[in-house]
């Protein structure tokens, strides 16, 4: 299994349809320091013609003999690195640059893949992509490298490293791995061409802007069922990157040793600059320098290398980039609402500080408040009803008081003159239940010296005048009025003579009246 003692380096691996380059390597100041390199052969015979990701079904299976031996070679390589990257070949991943009409960035990730439908001629549906936009100088249209590999390709790969301890980090097309390479050991990044022989296979970059706006290669096998091309076509290359990009000036051609001095000589007459040979031996510290090695290396030191972009077909680096803006934007909505309830408690303690000194006013103006400290709500209402209760009984006391002595004069304007009061009697008792039944009664005592019906006539007179009156409506109906005359016992009046009986007679006149009804 994988050590992890040195997790800052990574695993590069490059894929293609023959070898499988496994390297892990460092980065320095003046060369690149290879650790460790690991070929394995895939043993895979491909069928028919090759088409762009026809191959990826079948290479990237189980039943294939390679993921056995790949597996053996990560194993017993003792690899000290727990992180790859890996980079496919043109053979199962496509990388195409074109230029579009500008639009607003923020239309980008919709509009762009839809445009590149029109350059990469599979079926998006299974695919995994990423790209890379700028805005050109001419500010009119929009430069993109796209690039593009089966979905199924990489989650093989993830499964596979996985089982071994290893997490992927991304995966790349070859022309991205390769223009790192070629930029890493020239420090140029201008316009160039860059011509690296393998074997049998020549492979052509043009870059741009540090984007790979041409990446070919040329098999000369003739066992190889691909292109039997016999020429580089380099000026060929150069005026279709021209069509795209019109201000795009080639300044310089690299070609890596190894290449034939022949073919040296055609690239200086097709395009006019004298190639600059680069000795990969004082670039890298390495015995081999195979396509399929410089490709892993480079994927291997792409970790510490600052590029300004970063394509990953695998969809793993998008996912954490959304995942990053997820957590962004969580982190905006969960400050958001720390931020509110932070408002809404400091706004509460500050009505809390006012309602506070009201109360506190409210208790030194009224001492009877402090009645209510420390009562919970339910005891506090029970309170507040309690008082109501005693302010009613208050309010009945000693504002709806009943005076008699105002209705007196009213009395005196209606009795007869031969008739007297001698007793003027009023109850109107306090009730707290309305429904208690209290009578109000109000009786008048007097005497007269009529005697048969005058007597009678006066006393129903005067009973009718207090009936009719206002001052004494709890007389009137709903109101019992009664009354009943007695005589009296013969009395001496005034200069009548001893011997002269004056009898009078005692009348009382009562009225009765059920509170409730008021």
């Amino acid at each position: 299994m994988i050590k992890k003692d040195n997790i800052n380096e990574t695993i590069g691996i490059y894929i293609d349809i023959n070898d499988i380059a496994i390297s892990v390597a460092t980065l320095n100041k003046d060369k690149i320091n290879v650790n460790k390199t690991v070929h394995v052969p895939t043993n895979f015979k491909p069928e028919g013609i090759v088409k762009p990701l026809s191959l990826n079904n079948d290479f990237f299976s189980e039943k294939q003999s390679w993921v056995t031996a790949f597996k053996d070679a990560i194993k017993k390589s003792n690899l000290k690195s727990n992180s790859a990257v890996i980079s496919l070949s043109h053979d199962f991943s496509i990388t195409r640059f074109f230029a579009m009409p500008y639009i607003d960035r923020k239309f980008w990730n919709k509009a762009i893949p839809i445009e590149s439908k029109k350059y990469i001629p599979v079926s998006f549906d299974e695919l995994g992509y990423d790209f890379y936009a700028y805005q050109m100088s001419d500010r009119s249209k929009i430069g993109v490298a796209f690039s593009v590999t089966q979905k199924k390709t990489t989650e093989f790969l993830v499964q596979q490293l996985k089982n071994l301890g290893i997490k992927l980090e991304l995966v790349e097309s070859s022309a991205f791995a390769a223009i790192r390479f070629f930029h890493t050991v020239t420090k140029v990044f201008e316009p160039s061409i860059f011509i690296y022989s393998s074997d049998d296979d020549i492979y052509t970059v043009l870059t741009y802007e540090n984007i790979p706006i041409m990446f070919r290669c040329l098999s000369f096998s003739k066992s190889s069922s691909f292109s039997e091309r016999r020429t580089l076509d380099l000026k060929g290359s150069i005026l279709f990157a021209q069509r795209m990009i019109p201000n795009m000036d080639v300044k310089k051609v690299f070609v890596f040793e190894g290449i034939p001095e022949l073919w040296i000589k055609n690239i200086e007459m097709d395009v006019g600059i004298k190639p600059e040979v680069v000795k990969l031996s004082d670039k890298m510290v390495s015995p081999d320098f195979s396509f399929s090695t410089i490709l892993s290396i480079s994927s291997s030191i792409k970790n510490q290398t600052k590029e300004q972009y970063s394509i990953d077909i695998s969809e793993i680096e998008k996912s954490k980039r959304f995942d990053k803006i997820v957590m962004k934007n969580i982190s905006i909505i969960a400050g958001v609402i720390s931020s509110l309830f932070l408002l809404s408690f400091l706004i509460n303690t500050i009505r809390i500080h006012f309602i506070s000194k009201d109360i506190s006013q409210y208790m030194v103006q009224m001492p009877e408040v402090v009645e209510f400290k420390n009562l919970t709500a339910d005891e506090t209402n029970k309170k507040i009803e309690k008082m109501k209760k005693s302010r009613d009984i208050f309010n009945r006391i000693l504002i709806k008081r009943d005076y008699v002595s105002s209705r007196l004069s009213d009395l005196a304007d209606i009795i007869p003159k031969d008739l007297w009061i001698k007793e003027f009697i009023y109850s109107n008792p306090f009730m707290l239940n309305p429904d208690s039944g209290i009578q109000i009664s109000l009786s008048m005592n007097g005497e007269t010296l009529l005697t048969g019906d005058a007597r009678t006539y006066y006393i129903e007179y005067f009973v009718k005048e207090i009936r009719k009156s206002k001052s004494f409506y709890i007389c009137a109906p709903p109101g019992k009025l009664d009354y009943k005359a007695s005589n009296n016992d013969p009395q001496t009046y005034g200069s009548y003579n001893k011997n002269d009986d004056i009898s009078s007679a005692s009348f009382s006149i009562n009225c009765n009246f059920d509170k409730s009804k008021l």
